[in-house]
């Protein structure tokens, strides 16, 4: 079988089950917290604990459901079905692949409730009308969308932003107008 396949499949059943459930919302959130601390800088010794042969399952359990944080909604039956969802990973020697499920998750999630991921990195810091209208013109261009908005600085930029929609990318920095004319220079 394809292991890109089965990341989404374990992914999809656990969607299902916690729609079930009533708890895909609380479930997102604990893969959420998990994928953070995959892409955290400890990141790397957890993904050392979890494959390693010599932690013992009860110990890959617990550390992936602390991995998987609080979550608000009915904090004990997220926590119960996700312990449960990796004891099934274990049982079925998966558990390497939890990281991958989580982003098949929260992929999943995403596009079943019209979330879209939106990232702007401004030059300096703006001001927060600049920021409402960015955000105001960004929800127009999604349409009935929900958006995830997450806002940085990099200096790198010189000025002006980059906005990132999922996949779409626009990119109205100083930094590349300079590399659009260095690479037309270079072309002559």
């Amino acid at each position: 079988m394809d292991l890109g396949l089965l990341p989404s499949r374990y992914a999809k059943a656990l969607f299902d089950s916690a729609s079930e459930k009533g708890l895909s919302r609380g479930v997102y959130e604990a893969m959420l917290n998990l994928e953070g601390a995959f892409g955290s800088i400890g990141g790397s010794s957890l993904t050392a604990a979890v494959t390693n042969p010599y932690v013992d399952e009860a110990e890959k359990v617990a550390l992936i459901s602390s991995a998987c944080g609080r979550v608000s909604d009915d904090q004990a039956s997220v926590d119960a079905l996700v312990k449960d969802f990796v004891k099934l990973l274990f049982h079925n020697r998966r558990l390497m692949l939890v990281r991958a499920i989580a982003l098949s998750y929260i992929g999943l999630y995403r596009k079943k409730n019209g979330i879209r991921r939106v990232t702007v990195e401004w030059a300096s810091q703006p001001d927060s009308s600049t920021e409402s209208r960015m955000m105001d013109l960004i929800q127009k261009h999604i349409g009935d969308g929900t958006m995830e908005y997450d806002s940085k600085v990099n200096p790198q930029l010189i000025g002006g932003y980059r906005i990132a929609i999922d996949n779409e990318r626009l990119d109205a920095s100083v930094a590349n107008e300079f590399n659009q004319l260095r690479q037309q220079l270079l072309s002559k």
